[in-house]
């Protein structure tokens, strides 16, 4: 079993990544950007919810829209948008079961296959959440209730999360072929920074 906990230089950038002109830079770019913009929207939520509270206990004068607000926007922010930064930065949990008896070779393969299987699931899924999400914007759909709360965009932020984290992947999965199937590249995209510990 092999965990890879997250280097130094893996961690969430402080400065914005440098211009480049690769996908892998270009990704970097957006993944830091809306990793401040849900950051900044996790910090509006918590006020959100404290005024909330305190207009419904103290004063008796509830925020009405809050949970909905909460519920279909800010939720799928905090999930989707940052999980191609996330698994860029080694955050997501991870378990390798590794079977000694198979040879290396055929275990990196076993290994491509998987994230290729992965890849083609979230881009189709991505996909339908496109389509859908431009139907609901076309046809004005919004959710039933007191207020009319766009459905398109809900369901546009966990389309570009997903075509987020297919790009990762693909990245990833273009490098390796690139490399010579070099196994380092399916876990990380700087194998050279990228510490791992056996237990």
């Amino acid at each position: 079993m092999t965990l890879h906990p997250p280097s130094a230089t893996a961690r969430i950038q402080q400065d914005p990544p440098p211009v480049s002109e690769s996908p892998k830079g270009f990704l970097d770019r957006i993944d830091w950007a809306l990793n401040r913009i849900t950051a900044v929207s996790v910090l509006a939520v918590m006020v959100i919810i404290v005024c909330d509270v305190c207009g419904r206990y103290i004063f008796s004068r509830p925020v009405p829209w809050v949970y909905d607000f909460v519920s279909l926007y800010f939720m799928n922010m905090t999930l989707y948008l940052v999980a191609s930064d996330t698994l860029r930065a080694g955050g997501h949990i991870t378990l390798d079961l590794k079977v000694r008896l198979l040879p290396r070779p055929l275990w990196t393969g076993l290994q491509a296959l998987a994230w290729l299987a992965v890849m083609a699931t979230l881009a189709l899924a991505g996909w339908k959440i496109s389509g859908a999400a431009v139907q609901a914007f076309l046809a004005g759909d919004v959710h039933p209730g007191f207020y009319a709360w766009p459905i398109w965009i809900e369901k546009g932020i966990v389309a570009l999360g997903f075509l987020l984290l297919v790009s990762r992947i693909g990245t990833r999965l273009a490098r390796f072929f690139l490399s010579g199937f070099d196994p380092r590249w399916l876990h990380s995209d700087a194998p050279g920074t990228a510490t791992a510990r056996t237990v």
